[in-house]
């Protein structure tokens, strides 16, 4: 009988993580054209947008960048901090946007927001010259 208590009590905690994670799949996010794949548990939503390739001064992952902090306040999240460096003061060309975002200390792009409970971030990835993408990370506070 104690094994099968066990195994009552397994099942009704999954269930209730199920509850929680399919309550973190915000659709506006995970639904969103941006976004390729996403992950969820019961402690955070991420989602990896598509790689841009070809955008050698950075104006594709500017754009999504800036419509996905649209989106996220027309749900209610408030900005708390935002950081857009390029890193034109390291390098001299323009055109080394990605690159220059996937070295640390050279340039930056996000921005974090709260509406309440949940905190957002929004975060561009420089993978080389002219290739990244956006992540989106929601967690509870």
């Amino acid at each position: 009988m104690t094994f099968k208590k066990v195994i009552a009590v397994s099942a009704i905690v999954a269930a209730s993580a199920m509850m929680i994670s399919v309550a973190w799949a915000n659709p506006l996010i995970a639904n969103n054209p941006i976004i390729e794949s996403y992950t969820v548990d019961d402690q955070s939503f991420v989602g990896v947008g598509y790689l841009i390739t070809n955008d050698m001064y950075g104006s594709q992952g500017r754009t999504q960048f800036s419509d996905m902090v649209f989106a996220l306040e027309e749900q209610g999240y408030i900005k708390e901090k935002s950081e857009q460096l390029d890193g034109s003061n390291l390098y001299e060309k323009p055109s080394e946007f990605w690159q220059c975002i996937k070295i640390d200390g050279c340039g930056q792009y996000y921005w974090i927001g709260k509406n309440g409970n949940e905190i957002a971030t929004i975060t561009l990835v420089g993978k080389r010259n002219g290739v990244g993408h956006l992540e989106v990370e929601i967690k509870p506070i």
